[in-house]
């Protein structure tokens, strides 16, 4: 019943009244509208989610920004006559080139096959306007040994053009591809004589640099709470430690449902301690989760949450036969909070705890930390901690320029805040690690 009670409660909360203003325009403004879908690669089967899309004309008179949806559908309305430029650009995370795609240029270059459209396009990482050898090698040694950013930018649209008139539209946008990729922006229209006419259809299609062979999996666009390991903790097989899970920001909230996913095979939980010290487990969740539920009693009840003040601290123990390895806590999918202040709404929280890190059972791990190399967390947003030993980190933009170089001797917390948003290329001068070198996505 309790179980019943709580997933009820959460229904209702999760549902927000929706109020739609009606009004009307007077006179006969042009309102035509303009919409289409984002592809990767053209394929009506990989939308791309979280896509900026930007339609304006040349002088900036009209200017109307858009997202679009998980299904990749963009719209924009009350466009004016005229002749309009659509654009997009993304903070999505992009796949990593690896040998095949190098492959694949090196199989052009020899005559085997034909790179055309979107694999030309993301081929051209040098961003000559043309394939090249210079392009595998910049794939295949800069890249893949070194992490070298490439010249081309992470992700590349097709633009597409479109004119309005006070006659019935045809909806047609001609699509013109950066690099060497060909866009499409047909579109099926449909108007009158007063210039309110729909252009639909209109695909922008895109790649990511060096994503020759197309294989790229657009990530998950579900906004759902999750776990960020900020810390690491060195222990051994047999070993209890313990963690806590503190809020990434400073909320206010009415009610809490935080369910914590554990590998039972490899941890045992010893105890708990909560805040709200109200806050219950939820003794009948499945082997692997424990489930922690709060709500308050009224609104004066509400219950601020800090960084500095775990809502969760575990006792754990590690199996006796457990091997060296990295162990991560996750939340399930009903995890969240209704934040006071709003309208009654169940949303997602992000919080942050430390890794365990298991070594094997009697080694000193001496060893493993002057060798180890811990970059976190990542993405971020206004830092970073760096681990490493008599080390220099340096962080260089899209471009290649070096935006920061420091000294690392432990661990170090770094501050980014001056950063813009984006991918950064980071390497450590002296490691030989396999963490000494990779991309840093930088969000807000």
């Amino acid at each position: 019943m309790y179980n019943e009670m709580r997933k009820l409660y959460f229904r209702l909360l999760g549902i927000s009244m929706v109020v739609v203003l009606l009004g009307s325009t007077l006179g006969v403004t042009a309102q035509n509208s303009f919409s289409g879908k984002v592809l990767y690669h053209g394929n009506p089967d990989k939308p791309v989610h979280s896509v900026t899309v930007t339609m304006q004309n040349a002088d900036n008179s009209f200017f109307q920004t858009v997202e679009t949806a998980s299904d990749g559908f963009y719209e924009f309305t009350d466009i004016p006559n005229g002749t309009f430029t659509i654009t997009a650009e993304t903070e999505l995370a992009t796949r990593e080139p690896e040998l095949m795609d190098a492959f694949m240029i090196m199989q052009h270059l020899l005559g085997a096959i034909n790179l055309e459209g979107y694999e030309a396009m993301a081929a051209d990482v040098n961003d000559n306007g043309t394939v090249d050898w210079e392009d595998y090698w910049d794939i295949m040694i800069g890249w893949i040994v070194y992490q070298l950013p490439f010249e081309s930018d992470p992700w590349l649209f097709d633009t597409l053009e479109h004119t309005f008139s006070a006659s019935k539209e045809e909806g047609n946008g001609n699509g013109n591809g950066n690099g060497n990729g060909n866009g499409n922006g047909n579109g099926n229209g449909n108007g009158n004589g007063g210039g309110n006419n729909t252009s639909s259809g209109n695909e922008l299609g895109c790649t990511t640099s060096g994503d020759v062979s197309g294989v790229y999996i657009i990530p998950d666009d579900k906004n759902t709470s999750s776990i960020i390991a900020t810390q690491v903790i060195d222990a051994q097989p047999g070993e209890t430690v313990e963690l806590t899970f503190s809020s990434q920001e400073e909320l206010t909230v009415l009610a809490l449902y935080l369910g914590l996913q554990y590998d039972a095979n490899l941890l045992t939980i010893e105890g708990y301690e909560t805040y709200p010290q109200a806050m219950a487990p939820r003794t009948e969740e499945a082997e692997g989760i424990l489930g922690f539920n709060w709500m308050a009693e009224s609104k004066d009840e509400a219950k601020s949450l800090t960084d500095a003040q775990p809502i969760i601290t575990l006792s754990v123990t590690i199996a006796e036969d457990a091997a060296p390895q990295e162990i991560n806590f996750t939340l399930d999918q009903e995890s969240g909070a209704i934040f006071a202040g709003q309208n009654v709404n169940f949303a997602p929280m992000q919080l942050t705890t430390q890794s365990i890190r298991i070594s094997e059972k009697g080694a000193t791990g001496i060893e493993e930390v002057n060798s180890s190399v811990e970059i976190y967390p990542n993405p971020t947003s206004d830092y970073v901690v760096v681990v490493a030993q008599e080390d220099e980190i340096i962080l260089r933009d899209m471009t290649g320029k070096t935006v920061l170089r420091t000294e690392v001797n432990g661990k170090k917390q770094i501050d980014l805040s001056s950063l813009a948003p984006g991918y950064y290329f980071y390497s450590l001068s002296k490691a030989t690690h396999e963490k000494a070198a990779g991309k840093l996505l930088i969000t807000r």
